[in-house]
């Protein structure tokens, strides 16, 4: 009877401490996407790129070094509405152009790798005055049973560029700050 629990016992620690061969498809796919994928330090240490004008009651804020847009007047709310700005490039090694397809599905590989669930969204296709078209995912993020915010992350592929527009405000506040961020999204311009 010992013999059986220390065989059990050995059993299950060789079992559970060898590494799986199994590699999951879409993260497979991520690996070989064209753009680099930057941790928090290095995209914070990038040279912006880019101009957008505020509305007359948002302003820049930095924090940490990320640099975000909020509103001057703070909202009756938890999370105060704000505007984001993420660059991505391409990989060193692709020579080859991209386009918005291939950044929208970097972007939603991103999504699933990091929520390790299926990612849910309604995606707009739309146009930006300089940029033409440009892709607009919008989705819910829950935190827990009483909490979530509501985003719209903008997407813009310019010179194998990617940049995310990304505005995330409480489901309350979304829709009436929605036409100030629309005006600050069609003055976006990539300073090359």
């Amino acid at each position: 009877m010992k013999y059986i629990k220390y065989l059990t016992a050995i059993s299950l620690v060789v079992l559970f401490s060898c590494k799986s061969t199994y590699r999951n498809p879409k993260i497979a796919q991520f690996e070989n996407n064209p753009f680099k994928v930057l941790d928090s330090l290095e995209s914070t240490k990038r040279r912006a790129n880019f101009s957008i004008e505020t509305v007359s009651d948002w302003e820049l804020k930095s924090d940490l070094g990320a640099k975000y847009y909020v509103p001057r007047v703070s909202e009756n709310s938890k999370l105060s509405p704000s505007l984001s700005i993420y660059r991505t490039d391409l990989k060193k090694e692709v020579k080859n152009s991209v386009n918005l397809d291939d950044y929208f599905n970097f972007y939603i590989l991103n999504k699933e790798k990091w929520n390790r669930k299926k990612f849910n969204y309604k995606l707009v296709k739309a146009k930006h005055k300089l940029y033409d078209e440009i892709y607009v995912i919008n989705y819910i993020k829950r935190f827990n049973l009483n909490e979530q915010i509501e985003k719209s992350d903008y997407l813009i592929v310019h010179n194998n560029v990617g940049y995310t527009i990304s505005y995330t405000a409480e489901p309350k506040v979304f829709h009436r700050r929605y036409p100030e961020v629309e005006m600050m999204i069609n003055s976006f311009r990539i300073l090359d």
